[in-house]
């Protein structure tokens, strides 16, 4: 062999070596993009199944928040039927005590007293009549 043909062996014998190399990057390179592109896909459907999850989140949230308007609506009525009620109420004790005052002034009066064998004559004539049950 001569020295032309070594050197032209040798220079084969490197390329091959470098194309075995490169080959074997290649290979790496497209192990690591199947790794990615498998890692590419999981994450699409994890960000499908996200997104699902936000929308089922937000249409319970827009119910929610109607749910809470509707609440917030009949508080808000019963609260004003409350003081409706609480005023009536405060109108019905000013009344009675308004009656009981002039019961008592009533009561406390001379006729009323000097009337009072005679409503007496009156309750038992009704009663002997019929007309006013015993107590």
């Amino acid at each position: 062999m001569n020295a032309a043909t070594r050197a032209l062996a040798e220079a084969h014998a490197v390329m091959a070596a470098e194309l075995a190399k490169s080959r074997d990057q290649l290979a790496a390179a497209e192990a690591q993009r199947t790794e990615l592109q498998a890692s590419l896909t999981r994450l699409q459907a994890s960000l499908a199944h996200s997104e699902d999850e936000l929308a089922h989140s937000e249409d319970e949230l827009a119910r929610s928040a109607a749910a809470r308007s509707e609440t917030d609506a009949a508080l808000a009525a019963a609260r004003a039927a409350c003081e409706q009620a609480q005023a009536r109420i405060a109108q019905l004790e000013a009344e009675r005590a308004a009656l009981a005052d002039s019961f008592a002034r009533i009561a406390g009066s001379k006729s009323w007293r000097y009337t009072h064998p005679l409503r007496l004559g009156w309750r038992l004539a009704r009663r002997l009549d019929g007309r006013e049950p015993r107590e």
